[in-house]
């Protein structure tokens, strides 16, 4: 778990030099002409040949689907928090694209804040969040 967790936060980190924007894949993993840095080589090489069969990249939910699709039907469920008027939120959505591809069997959401924060001030915040269902 620490070896997955490791590269998912270094992704998470990189300046926006690599960043680029998000586009839906075909079934395939990221290649590394699409700017990735040298490291995620070895991630790219655990990916599947296909992603048939697995997740779309990831779904935009709000915080209402949030709760219902969080059920316990899966085993993991990685969970973006952006707002898209954040330009560090665009860059990391970017970067949660790349992470949905080469983790299709991870169920991937992004929820925007103005879907959760109706009555509330903005405030900058990004976050992802891994569930892990122990049943």
């Amino acid at each position: 778990m620490t070896r997955v967790l490791l590269p998912l936060l270094l992704l998470l980190a990189l300046p926006g030099a690599y960043a680029r924007p998000a586009r839906q894949y075909l079934g395939q993993c990221p290649g590394l002409e699409y700017g990735l840095p040298p490291f995620a080589a070895a991630l790219r090489a655990t990916c599947p040949v296909s992603t048939e069969g697995y997740w779309p990249p990831y779904e935009v939910v709000s915080g209402e689907e949030l709760l219902r699709m969080l059920d316990g039907k899966e085993k993991h469920t990685a969970v973006l928090f952006y707002a898209s008027w954040c330009p560090f939120s665009q860059r990391t959505r970017s970067v949660f694209d790349d992470l949905s591809s080469m983790f299709p069997r991870v169920k991937h959401l992004a929820v925007e804040e103005s879907s959760i924060m109706k009555r509330k001030t903005r405030i900058c915040w990004n976050a992802v969040i891994t569930f892990h269902n122990n049943s």
